[in-house]
């Protein structure tokens, strides 16, 4: 059954029913591996599963690395004596030999372990068979992003190797691997089973052959091998095993849908910038675009490009009014700031960089950006004001005090809020959103007030304010985006939505990239109510912007 990128392998070691039901939840590729004498029946209990294969488990002594010396191998002194039998060891290091063998036996890019009694006795969280369905079932035209393609992915409930004691790796549990759960691709399974191959009985021997858990050897592997780097990551024996699995996800590609369509717009020569990220919004029907020029270019590998060798990011701001009909702007002309702030001489960045242009209760049109040439600190801040289409100048402007001191404040989420005023979404984990109150004493400075503090999966933590959110089904919607520092860097793209009475998260899209992976920016959003289509505005390598339309359904339901 080839209706997955990843097949789960488990072990049966003790008959329990309730274990072997439990797996019917999975709709994702199984191979369970059980004893010849429980062959008939788990067959028979998970007949109607036509995703789950039933295999005899191989005899341990079967395993390359199985050792047939003729020293009496010893057990640890600290262990459960009616439990941690030498067959009972033996048998926890069947799970990387089972894994490679149905890797084998299946042709899947990825293959994961789970212990064959997690699903009934460890998985308590409903969203974690979810999160297998979401994360690892077959969608067409869905790929895989693993960010750390080759190495093994394996939770632990001990810190970094440098901050544990590696004393003893024999006698008694080591956890810096949890033991339940694998996961890896094809390649990087075959490596971990090689390793047992190649040093597994000179453990043995340098051991006074004791034989100890798989969770020792494999720490012991982390700490001598030099080449093999397990991706450790925090968890214990329950759902986060799996929910904490890291930058493990899918992601369509929007340009390859045959509904997406694109435009390229006639942008005036202002040299030495060139334009990138547009903002949008419809005021009372007057549609507005503010399009970022910024000086410098980035190649292809990541690196920055300063045409009078002055690293120096400087950003112009240009409004442009939108015609809804023919998709495209119908003029072009520089903003000019207006501010009694007094600019920070010799900053690395000049002007007011990502605004996000969004609709006042009470100011008409205004804009939320991010500056440091006019931070009050000299760190990177936000800044709002209004922004005037009459006389092309923004102005009234207010740098926003960090709530939390950063050093760098970017792509707070305007949003309005249940009592009919402008907030703004400051982070996603939890989900906090607040609202501008202006200081008094200093006309120059405004603080934000967090209202709401609501949870968030933590998949979330990585997340940033794209867009302003608009109102969609009665709630409101904006893209979020995160990243990964490869380089060039990798940015992919998600629709939130929030109910729009309390502020709580409700659903989400899959996740996207609009072209491809890479650098790709969005901070202009809406919906083309006549065509039942998003459109967005988005920039490639901070650079070679573009309006782009896809099909509502494409991303909120999966439908075309």
């Amino acid at each position: 059954m080839k209706d997955s990128i990843i097949q789960f392998v488990s072990i049966l070691y003790h008959y329990d029913e309730n274990h072997i039901l439990a797996w019917k939840d999975f709709s994702v590729p199984v191979v369970l591996f059980v004893p010849k004498e429980h062959f008939s029946t788990v067959t028979e209990l998970l007949k109607p599963c036509t995703n789950i294969q039933i295999h005899v488990v191989p005899e341990y002594e079967s395993m390359p690395w199985f050792y047939r010396g003729e020293e009496t191998l010893q057990l640890p002194t600290v262990r459960n004596e009616e439990k941690d039998t030498i067959h009972y060891i033996w048998h926890t290091h069947q799970k990387i030999f089972c894994l490679q063998q149905a890797m084998e036996y299946h042709d899947f890019l990825y293959g994961a372990y789970l212990d064959f009694h997690a699903p009934y006795e460890l998985l308590d969280d409903s969203s974690t068979i979810e999160f297998i369905h979401k994360t690892f079932k077959y969608r067409q035209n869905y790929n895989l992003y693993v960010q750390h393609n080759n190495r093994m992915h394996i939770p632990g409930c001990w810190g970094e190797p440098d901050d544990v004691n590696h004393g003893d790796f024999t006698n008694n549990v080591h956890w810096r691997f949890c033991g339940s759960f694998l996961f890896g691709s094809k390649q990087a399974i075959h490596k971990m089973y090689n390793l047992y191959s190649e040093y597994f009985i000179e453990y043995l021997q340098s051991h006074e052959f004791t034989l100890t858990w798989d969770v020792n050897i494999w720490a012991y592997f982390e700490k001598t091998v030099e080449d093999w780097e397990p991706l450790w990551y925090v968890a214990n024996h329950d759902d986060s095993l799996i929910l904490s699995l890291p930058n493990v996800f899918q992601y369509c590609i929007l340009a390859e849908n045959d509904y997406f369509t694109a435009m390229v717009y006639d942008y005036p020569n202002y040299s030495p910038y060139h334009p990138m990220s547009t903002s949008y919004i419809d005021y009372n029907g007057l549609h507005c675009l503010n399009t970022r020029y910024v000086n410098y270019w980035i190649y292809e590998g990541g690196a920055y490009y300063y045409p009078d060798d002055d690293p120096t990011i400087r950003t112009l701001n240009v409004y442009s009014t939108f015609d809804p009909v023919r998709k495209c702007p119908l003029n072009y002309e520089i903003m000019n700031l207006e501010t009694n702030i007094t600019p920070r001489p010799n900053v690395f960045s000049q002007g007011i960089e990502d605004i996000r242009l969004y609709k006042s209760c009470k100011d008409g049109i205004c804009f939320i950006g991010s500056t440091l040439e006019y931070s009050l600190n000299g760190n990177i801040s936000m800044i709002h004001g209004q922004y005037d289409v009459n006389t092309k100048r923004y102005h009234s402007m207010r740098v926003i005090d960090s709530p939390y001191d950063s050093w760098c404040e970017k792509n707070w989420a305007p949003i309005p809020l249940p009592d009919n005023t402008d907030g703004f979404v400051y982070k996603w984990f939890p989900l906090e959103i607040g609202r501008l109150e202006e200081d008094p004493s200093d006309h120059n400075r405004s603080k934000l007030n967090i209202l709401y503090r609501n949870p968030m999966n933590p998949w979330y933590s990585k997340m940033r304010g794209s867009t302003p959110f608009i109102a969609y089904m009665d709630h409101l919607l904006a893209v979020v985006h995160f990243s990964y520092d490869n380089t060039p860097r990798q940015y992919f793209h998600q629709l939130v939505m929030v109910n729009r009475e309390n502020m709580t998260y409700m659903d989400s899209s899959p996740v996207f990239c609009f072209r491809n992976i890479g650098v790709e920016f969005c901070i202009g959003f809406c919906i083309v109510e006549t065509s039942k289509r998003f459109g967005f505005w988005i920039s490639q390598m901070d650079r070679e912007p573009m309006y782009i339309e896809i099909p509502i359904s494409v991303l909120m339901n999966g439908k075309k």
